[in-house]
């Protein structure tokens, strides 16, 4: 296999930085040319490190960089490996073909700068926000198929804006909320183009992003949170177990990510030390008896019996279903202009993510105090924490009966 290094160019450009280029050698198998190719990035001395071939951490910007690299250096050894498999890996083929891979993108490849973004971002976001990314990618090239829209930074203006939401709510069949969400998307890829100087257009600054649409809080009352711990479901041991994680993430309002990463031995005294995933916050989340005491259940294990999130949504919704969870619950989306309500047995709508939202509102519901919630949770404003909030009509009655006693 050839060898892949990178070295800076030994001139500086106007900027006083150097271009990074990758060097190829031993492509053919014992050809002793190297294949020189420059990739468009450029860096100063002082910030490159030449033992570790990479952009030193103190340079702004080093960990999206480096990722590029990293991604460059993969995509020039696929190249090489199916020269190898179609015996064409001559030199001169060779030499063209890694050339051709690595010439500098224009300004308004605006798909091909998408994919630059997606590979300098993957090694520092989440999962699930990739998949947001690489969705909204794939809703951008089929709404520029389907309407003729050439994607360009320039083209990205009111006139996009209203065609491209017109694509998501007809073509793409999303809620509006979801449509408000992908625009969110499109502004922060934008603004990243725009700060490493692909475009100056900055229409997108205007695109209306907020969701107008009122989403239903779907969580369980104090009864039904009850009912569905204390119910026996000895014949069904799987279901038992998911049901004791679902009722520990209602009682410690955390993420199902960090319930599935709980170790019992960042539990001090009563008190989970815990490091979030998502938003990596330091929190420490006071366990209450009920908490503690399906803690205690699974001591011997060394660990709570987390399962994934997909067979959690499944399975829960079976646990509440045998639960007597199944009061008729309506919920109204809006796609354009057209009302959708749909009706069906509460247990349907319950989800792993139905634990935090418990957790939210039962506590507003006895009385504890908004600050003390959003220090559990780790929201870190009421604005984040106020969609996660529902009063319960019971809940209405009661403080009317107070207030007007």
């Amino acid at each position: 296999m050839p060898s892949f290094n990178y070295y800076l160019d030994m001139r500086e450009n106007r900027k006083g930085e150097r271009g990074i280029a990758l060097w190829v050698r031993g492509c053919p198998k014992g050809e002793t040319r190297p294949i020189i190719v420059r990739t468009g990035e450029t860096i100063p001395l002082s910030k490159w490190d030449n033992s570790k071939q990479r952009v030193k951490p103190t340079y702004t910007g080093s960990p999206e960089l480096n990722a590029l690299l990293n991604q460059y250096e993969e995509d020039a050894k696929k190249c090489i490996r199916e020269l190898e498999l179609d015996r064409r890996n001559d030199f001169e083929t060779a030499k063209a073909a890694l050339r051709a891979l690595f010439t500098p993108k224009k300004k308004n490849e605006f798909l091909a700068i998408f994919d630059e973004y997606l590979a300098t971002q993957q090694s520092v976001w989440q999962p699930a926000t990739l998949k947001k990314f690489k969705t909204l990618k794939a809703h951008l090239t089929t709404f520029a198929v389907r309407t003729n829209f050439v994607l360009t930074f320039d083209a990205i203006d009111k006139h996009f804006e209203d065609a491209f939401r017109a694509f998501l709510v007809q073509d793409a069949v999303l809620l509006n909320n979801s449509v408000s969400k992908t625009f969110a998307l499109v502004k922060t890829f934008l603004r990243w183009a725009e700060e490493r100087g692909y475009h100056t257009n900055d229409a997108y600054r205007h695109f209306k992003v907020k969701a107008s649409d009122k989403i239903e809080v779907i969580y369980l009352e104090r009864e039904e949170l009850m009912r569905l711990l204390e119910h026996d479901f000895s014949e069904s041991p799987t279901l038992a177990r998911v049901r004791d994680v679902f009722c520990f993430q209602c009682f410690t309002g955390q993420r199902f990510s960090d319930i599935a990463a709980f170790k019992f031995d960042d539990v001090k005294g009563n008190v989970w030390h815990i490091r979030t995933k998502k938003t990596r916050d330091t929190l420490q989340v006071p366990l209450t008896a009920l908490a503690l005491g399906i803690m205690e259940k699974y001591r011997a294990d060394g660990r709570l019996p987390v399962i994934s999130s997909q067979k959690t949504n499944q399975y829960i919704k079976e646990a509440c279903r045998l639960a007597g969870i199944d009061t008729p619950t309506t919920i109204v989306r809006y796609r354009g202009n057209q009302r959708i309500d749909k009706t069906e047995p509460k247990y349907n709508l319950i989800a792993s993510h139905t634990a935090r939202r418990t957790f939210v509102s039962l506590s507003v519901a006895n009385g504890m105090n908004h600050q003390a919630i959003m220090k559990i949770t780790g929201h870190s404003d009421f604005k984040m924490l106020k969609k996660y909030l529902d009063v319960s009509d019971s809940l209405v009655s009661q403080e009317m009966e107070k207030a007007w006693k």
